[in-house]
Parts: C-alpha cells; structure tokens; sequence
C-alpha cells in the first residue's frame, strides 16, 4: 500500500471536519467497528459513502472524504484502492480488538500462551 501524499484541502472543509469532530469523538473506533459489521452482513467492505451513512455521519461528498481519510491516516481503517468496498479495521483498530473475524483467529493463534 502507498502513503497518502499531503494534499491541500480548502479551509472551509478543514473547518466542517473541526466542527464535525467535536460530535464525533470516538470516530476511529467507531468506523472500525462498522467495517466488521458491514463486512460480515455485505462480504465486502463498506464504500465512503457507506460508511458514513451507516454511522448517520451525514455531511457532504467533499467533507465526507477528508473524514474518512482521517481514520486511514492513523491506521483506524485501511483499504485496498483503487478497489472499492474494501475498508476494513486498521492496524490501530486490530491492536484495540476490531478485527475480521478471519484476523481474529489468526491472531488469537500466533500468540504465545502462558
């Protein structure tokens, strides 16, 4: 997977996302946790747009990217673009216990026991 290059966002998003941050505090967590859910009921990952919707995060198309690109920046959620519905939990989310099912069970059988 690439990096994501820095891009230059207008400040009138950069204020929405503020704003809209402050209602949404437990944001990472949260869109984690839908991926899986999502996941399990569709057998693909949530769209942007899903996934916003689905959590009622109702704001604009504009908005709604630099939303969602936040959790993949701090590896809450991660994707494999340019394939769509593909977001699922993140490296930060699999460290929390926001897992797919699949990552689950691998994980839980490389751990060492006591």
């Amino acid at each position: 997977m690439e990096r994501v290059q820095p891009q230059f966002v207008p400040k009138w998003i950069k204020n929405s996302y503020g704003e809209w941050k402050e209602a949404h505090p437990d944001r990472g967590p949260q869109a984690a946790e839908f991926t899986v859910a999502f996941r399990a009921e569709h057998g693909h990952g949530p769209s942007y747009n899903q996934l916003c919707s689905g959590l009622g995060w109702d704001v604009c198309r504009s908005v709604r990217s630099f939303i969602v690109r936040r959790p993949l920046s701090n590896e809450w959620l991660m994707e494999t673009s340019p394939v769509p519905w593909t977001l699922r939990p993140g490296v930060t989310a699999q460290a929390q216990g926001i897992a797919l099912p699949k990552a689950r069970t691998a994980a839980a059988a490389v751990r060492p026991g006591p």
